[in-house]
């Protein structure tokens, strides 16, 4: 009789499990065109705001890097954007990041998604903090605490981003662009 009942049990329990299973997997498939068009739309927005005087932008592939050329009205180039990802203290940063190839700087960093820590890390995406990119010299060493300020208990997030900036300097000049 005991072995009835825990046989039933179980078949309810799987029951359960497959109904709640298709049933994440129904508004998964529901609502992911609607979170796809969100991201597209977040990417626009990112990349013209980190590169000054962009309008709009066009995909450039230079080898296997993806990059953004930023448009001005006229549709004559003024900048590039890349966006970069890496490990943070909680888990994956992706940043869009602004450059002018002519001024070899960096013209801005917009956080397109993270999962720092809520008051500490998070403030990744603090202006000051992405700020202090901006106009930045290809040159700079991008060494949190010597020319990156760090946010005060988030320096494993401070550290990721500076290197997740000078990663994608160094990746940007290393590919040889056509004008």
């Amino acid at each position: 009789m005991k072995g009835k009942i825990e046989i039933r049990l179980a078949a309810v329990l799987l029951a359960i499990m497959l109904v709640s299973g298709m049933f994440l997997a129904a508004i998964y498939q529901v609502t992911l065109p609607s979170i796809r068009s969100q991201q597209e739309e977040e990417k626009e927005e990112a990349v013209v705001s980190v590169i000054p005087g962009a309008d709009d932008y066009r995909e450039v592939y230079v080898e296997s890097l993806l990059l953004y050329q930023g448009l001005d009205r006229r549709l004559k180039p003024v900048g590039y954007a890349v966006k970069a990802e890496g490990s943070g203290f909680q888990g994956t940063i992706t940043l869009m990041i602004g450059l002018d190839e002519k001024q070899r700087q960096v013209t801005g960093v917009e956080v397109l998604e993270m999962s720092e820590t809520p008051g500490l890390g998070a403030r990744i995406r603090d202006e000051w903090f992405r700020g202090q990119f901006e106009n930045k010299s290809f040159d700079d060493p991008f060494v949190a605490g010597e020319d990156v300020d760090t946010i005060s208990g988030a320096t494993v997030s401070s550290e990721a981003v500076a290197r997740l900036v000078k990663n994608t300097v160094q990746r940007f000049e290393e590919k040889e662009l056509e004008q």
